[in-house]
């Protein structure tokens, strides 16, 4: 019985020894391949210097770069000097076609540079162009043209990444042509406060530092996985808090750029969000059951067109599940303009498929400038015992509170903070009776239509046709 044990003992000892040789040679392989990929992926980052042009105005007079004891009859005519500031930054060689180099980077490296310059490892400068801007992922796409040859990285797939796995950062980190850090992916999916821009970050403590935006973050086969963007420090340099897009989220505005000379994003017209968490038992909403929740649509577009109502969960694009606004943000822009796509939406207790095609999506000003119709409107949100302290609502206990009036000519009779009770009889409790009592007929039928509201406790009562 004894020999036994000790047989035992000795098997377990000896196939712990082996699995802990086989991790360390695992580290060995991965630390040992590190100049390999340096050697790969260096000559395909190149250095971006922006330099900006300037005027300021000068006292007229005296020019003392030329004789201190004699005014310059120049200075006299002109009293505007040109002033150059300069900036750092890194690229990415992402495609050849011919002679022409196309080189990505980060929108905010080249900003509004007059003059832009590269340089790749050998030390070799380039004169480079603007080829497009994509303002919703802070990505802007150059090109060179030259007979030089010059190495194009080798696009990895970014939504393979695990957290934990080994990357490398490649650039210009305070000039410094060609540096490279090592670190690990220390999450994916981050966020970023980026006023209604594309949202989605992988994180590393791979040193990255300024000058390195606009670079590669590749994996551990010196394939592109992400593009340095941003850090977050107290001290203005690493900390080990540092950002890069997602390579998958760069190719369509690559591509886009290269056939189109823009990026052309998929529109299909509506405002989503996330239920406040005071909102979601009115919807029986959980972590398993979450998705984007319907505010707004506009008239006219996709989403209305073909169904798609206020109040309605998304939950699925393409049976791909949906958890956030970002992520239903990503996917309907990276859908060409006048493709099929599938919403799967949750309608009360029923679930549904919804058929559209979607359109284009204008840019941000066109945007701005836009006369679109939203239905319906106004945002509400339920009365609870917050937001009647909030939005003093009086003796009031039930009822939808108004927030925000956008361009809507059917209850543009309303204000912020007034007191929805009553649509066409229907008793309004809650943000779910009131998108349920939404339907067309409030703005195709010609009968009128009845909205008791309330407004610094005065009950008005408005019919509308």
């Amino acid at each position: 019985m004894k020999k036994l044990v000790f047989l035992l003992l000795s098997l377990i000892i000896l196939s712990s020894c082996q699995l802990l040789n086989q991790g360390n040679s695992a580290y060995e392989v991965s630390v040992a391949s590190f100049p390999v990929i340096a050697e790969k992926v260096l000559p395909s980052v190149v250095q971006v210097t922006v330099i900006d042009k300037k005027y300021q105005k000068i006292p007229e007079g005296w020019d003392f770069s030329y004789n201190p004891f004699d005014p310059s009859p120049e200075s006299l005519k002109n009293n505007e000097k040109e002033f150059q500031d300069e900036g750092l930054g890194s690229g990415i060689v992402v495609r050849n076609e011919g002679r022409r180099y196309y080189i990505l980077t980060n929108k905010h490296v080249i900003g509004g540079a007059d003059h832009i310059s590269v340089k790749i490892s050998d030390g070799s400068l380039f004169d480079a162009e603007i080829a497009g801007i994509d303002e919703r992922k802070d990505l802007a796409l150059l090109y060179v043209e030259t007979d030089k040859k010059i190495p194009v990285i080798k696009w990895g797939d970014s939504d393979s990444l695990r957290v934990g796995e080994w990357v490398m950062a490649v650039g210009s980190p305070y000039g410094y042509n060609s540096s490279v850090t090592a670190g690990i992916v220390s999450a994916v999916g981050r966020k970023n406060s980026t006023g209604g821009n594309i949202s989605d970050f992988i994180q590393t403590d791979a040193s990255i530092n300024h000058g390195n935006s606009g670079g590669a973050l590749v994996n551990l086969n010196g394939e592109l996985i992400g593009i340095n963007s941003w850090i977050t420090t107290p001290t203005g340099g690493s900390i080990g808090l540092g950002f890069a897009l997602p390579s998958n989220n760069a190719v369509k505005t690559v591509s886009d750029i290269i056939k189109y000379g823009e990026v052309r994003y998929g529109w299909i017209g509506l405002i989503g969000g996330i239920l406040l968490e005071s909102e979601k038992k009115y919807y029986s909403i959980t972590a398993e059951n979450s998705g984007v929740f319907i505010y707004q649509t506009i008239i006219g577009d996709p989403a209305y067109n073909n169904g798609i109502k206020p109040g309605d969960i998304v939950i699925a694009v393409n049976e791909k599940k949906i958890s956030d606004v970002d992520s239903f943000t990503r996917i309907i822009g990276s859908i060409d303009s006048g493709s099929e796509m599938e919403l799967t939406v949750k309608r009360g207790n029923v679930v549904k498929k919804i058929q559209l095609i979607t359109d284009l999506r204008l840019n941000n000003e066109e945007l701005l400038n836009n006369t679109a119709v939203y239905w319906p409107g106004i945002s509400v949100i339920s009365i609870d015992e917050n937001n009647i302290a909030i939005f003093e609502t009086g003796n009031l206990k039930y009822g939808v509170i108004v927030t925000n009036v956008e361009k809507t000519p059917y209850f543009s009779f309303l204000e912020a903070g007034d007191v929805i009770v009553e649509i066409n009889g229907n008793k309004i409790n809650n943000v779910r009776d009131f998108y349920n009592s939404l339907d067309s007929s409030l703005i195709s039928s010609k009968e009128k239509n009845i909205i008791k509201y309330y407004r610094n406790d005065i009950e008005y009562i408005n019919e509308t046709e």
